[in-house]
């Protein structure tokens, strides 16, 4: 502890030098209750970085993972709500009392009153908490000094973290029978959720990270009150970044619908969270964004499907494999029955989600004259691409534009091993047409081009249901 000429930040009256033998330098010119503040809650601050034999990973090493994984506006979050929580856990135990007991004039007047703050305003500093991503919290949770610090917090004040909800509990009453009957069915919980590994389906049926509830619902949580209904699939979203390019969804259905238009609407919205993170579609689709040179070179830095049309990208793919899936399963699982595809087979599915993402991305999507120079494919002929085959249903990422730790996962956008991309240089010539059959249970990852101009507004679908002896062509 010393005392300088220091300029502090964020309103303390003193600076931290960090590490085991941490250094805390107090304001000169501070009044003796302004000097005692500062010194509680500079020690307060410094105590994280403190060495402990029980901990897992040095304090130093987890502040570079959240550096890594979260960004440095969540590893400032998680340092600046440590002595909070710290002091919190102190004034709230018998140790306080024999602590301040020793203490005398100014300093103890100013212990007292920090005393009082803190015991009062334990509800604001734990909703500061909360207001950290999940996952950052759950990462230094995990491990000291937060852990011991935060199961006494829960102890003496009754807060902690919300409880995992279960998949079953995650659902509003009228899609409890689907989602029992979803949850039984093996094959048709991976097909809906992509998640080809044991792992990563029970840990969706332990916690979904995902609401599903019908409009005005209680199930519809405060943050999602204000979703607006989308009209054409029949229900709005909202999305909580949880950090590490993880997502907690909020989906709220109309409540005007009913019987198989529902169930419809909810089977669409587990396609529709699916396709949300799969960034191998997005990234496939950024050309058509892209600007290009004099040269008509793509600027492959614009090569980019803007954030905005996320959603219309999840929202179109969902209803192309909706589509789809029900053509060719209708009769294979009983939850399906009783909602009819809208089409006669899968190529067009994906015409019509073509179309879809050419309206909704109109004004921005590039169209290219039929007669462009430099997009020489002519409406009778796509190219076959070398990734276009049939892959195992797996999660993709673009992790150039999202940032994935432990525990249950909710939608994320890990790398996948078995996806690989489909990059400008290697696309080859023009080639004939060319089938592809896909093996019951495996998705037909394509890139379809359209008949008119070349666009390749839709470039990448995850096709669900491709039984085997079913046939795409490319």
């Amino acid at each position: 502890m010393t005392e300088g000429d220091v300029e502090p930040t964020d309103g303390r009256d003193y600076v931290l030098q960090p590490g085991v033998l941490a250094v805390v330098t107090v304001k000169k010119g501070l009044t003796k209750a302004e000097k005692a503040r500062a010194i509680i809650l500079g020690v307060a601050e410094a105590d994280a970085w403190t060495f402990r034999k029980n901990a897992r990973k040095e304090f130093a090493l987890q502040v570079e993972k959240l550096k890594y994984s979260f960004g440095d506006e969540t590893k400032a979050k998680v340092l600046d709500a440590y002595p909070h929580l710290k002091l919190l856990s102190f004034f709230g135990s018998p140790e306080a009392d024999k602590a301040l007991g020793e203490l005398s004039g100014d300093a103890k007047s100013a212990a007292e009153a920090m005393r009082k703050e803190y015991t009062e305003g334990k509800q604001d500093i734990w909703k500061k908490w909360m207001g950290v991503k999940m996952y950052a919290r759950r990462l230094v949770s995990q491990d000291e000094p937060f852990r011991s610090v935060l199961k006494k917090i829960a102890k003496d004040f009754g807060q902690e973290e919300v409880p995992p909800k279960p998949f079953k509990e995650s659902v509003d009453a009228p899609f409890k029978a689907w989602a029992e009957a979803i949850e039984k069915d093996e094959k048709l919980l991976t097909m809906l959720t992509n998640y080809k590994e044991l792992r990563d389906r029970v840990d969706f049926l332990g916690e979904a990270h995902t609401l599903w509830a019908i409009e005005g619902s209680e199930l519809v949580p405060e943050r999602a009150q204000g979703v607006v209904i989308d009209k054409k699939i029949g229900y709005g979203f909202f999305r909580e970044d949880l950090g590490g390019g993880y997502n907690d969804l909020v989906f709220v259905f109309s409540k005007k619908l009913g019987g198989n238009e529902l169930k419809r609407a909810f089977l669409h919205s587990f396609l529709f969270r699916q396709l949300l993170t799969d960034f191998q579609l997005l990234s496939t689709a950024g050309t058509d964004f892209a600007k290009r040179g004099p040269d008509g070179q793509l600027d492959i830095g614009t090569a980019t499907v803007p954030d905005k049309y996320d959603p219309l990208y999840a929202s179109c793919g969902g209803t192309a494999a909706l589509e789809t899936m029900l053509y060719s399963f209708n009769n294979e699982f009983p939850l399906l029955s009783g909602v009819p595809s809208k089409v006669k087979d899968s190529e067009a599915a994906l015409k019509v989600a073509h179309k879809c993402i050419v309206d909704g991305a109109a004004g921005d999507i590039k169209i290219p004259a039929k007669n462009d120079e430099f997009d020489t494919e002519g409406p009778r002929r796509r190219r076959a691409w070398p990734c276009s085959r049939c892959w195992p249903a797996s999660r993709t990422s673009r992790s150039t534009r999202r940032s994935s730790p432990a525990t249950s996962a909710p939608p994320r956008t890990t790398r996948s091993t078995t996806a690989r991309s489909c990059s400008s240089s290697s696309r080859p010539r023009p080639t004939r047409r060319r089938k592809t059959s896909c093996p019951a249970g495996q998705a037909a990852w394509s890139a379809p081009r359209p008949r008119h101009g070349g666009v390749s507004a839709f470039s990448a679908v995850i096709v669900l249901a491709c039984p085997e002896g079913h046939v795409h062509g490319r």
